[in-house]
């Protein structure tokens, strides 16, 4: 029965295992990460983008993570019980710890950016003496 016919909204699990392959390999988070060097503003602001980016992708990998072994172990059979749904639910509270780990990293991307806001906020007396300015974004009429 194709997914279309199965009357359910969740894409199939070969979307995921194919949206999975195909994103970004998160084994070069040393390449994005490297040794912070903390020597001007825009260094500053380059690492905390870096780490938001990478903590926003294994955020999401975890999410399709925890959705395939849900979906996995949901088909599996409870030994010596007729109870309809067992497997679901069993599947449903161990992928929920890969949830919490999405989460979890969703928010330290979050905390990435306020990061950066918090930088330019409490240091800001000190970049207008050294000549570093806000951006000013342009407003013109078209």
């Amino acid at each position: 029965m194709s997914h279309a016919e199965s009357g359910t909204d969740r894409a199939p699990l070969s979307f995921w295992r194919k949206s999975l392959m195909t994103r970004r390999s998160l084994g070069n988070a040393r390449q994005i990460l490297t040794d912070p060097e903390f020597l001007n503003p825009e260094s500053i602001r380059t690492y905390t983008n870096a780490g938001r980016e990478l903590l926003r992708d294994v955020s999401v990998d975890l999410a399709v993570g925890s959705e395939l072994l849900r979906a996995v172990l949901k088909e599996i059979p409870v030994v010596g019980s007729n109870m309809p749904g067992g497997s679901r639910v069993r599947a449903f509270t161990i992928a929920r710890h890969i949830d919490i780990a999405a989460e979890d990293a969703k928010s330290a991307a979050a905390r990435m950016a306020q990061c950066y806001a918090a930088f330019l906020k409490h240091f800001a007396p000190e970049l207008e003496a050294a000549g570093h300015k806000k951006p000013v974004p342009k407003f013109t009429f078209a």
